[in-house]
């Protein structure tokens, strides 16, 4: 049985994984939530400014201060439909993602 979580247990979990540069995994968790829950962050092609600050001043509380999210300016792939291309940037190491509204809402590349 695949776990229920509220959105914003959802978006804690997914700020905490990248806190610690981890990809967000929720394959235990049922996937029309999953792609619900962050699809209300996004309006039109990219997440809501405000959701987005909000969710990356998350990440960096939560590495205390040691990761923080960035803008990707040059993503080196394209998503076919809604998504947002950014770096997840700590002392040791730069990791590309993409965020969009999907079962899978967080893809690490490059």
């Amino acid at each position: 049985m695949k776990k229920k979580l509220t959105d914003e247990e959802l978006y804690e979990r997914a700020a905490r994984d990248l806190a610690q540069m981890k990809c967000p995994d929720f394959s235990d968790v049922d996937g029309e939530i999953v792609c619900n829950a962050f699809l209300k962050v996004f309006s039109g092609l990219l997440p809501r400014k405000e959701w987005l600050e909000a969710f990356k001043k998350k990440v960096s509380r939560f590495s205390n201060g040691k990761v923080v999210i960035k803008e990707d300016d040059s993503p080196t792939v394209g998503a076919l439909g809604p998504a947002a291309y950014l770096l997840l940037v700590s002392n040791e190491k730069t990791i590309k993602f993409i965020f969009g509204p999907y079962k899978r809402p967080f893809e690490f590349y490059g």
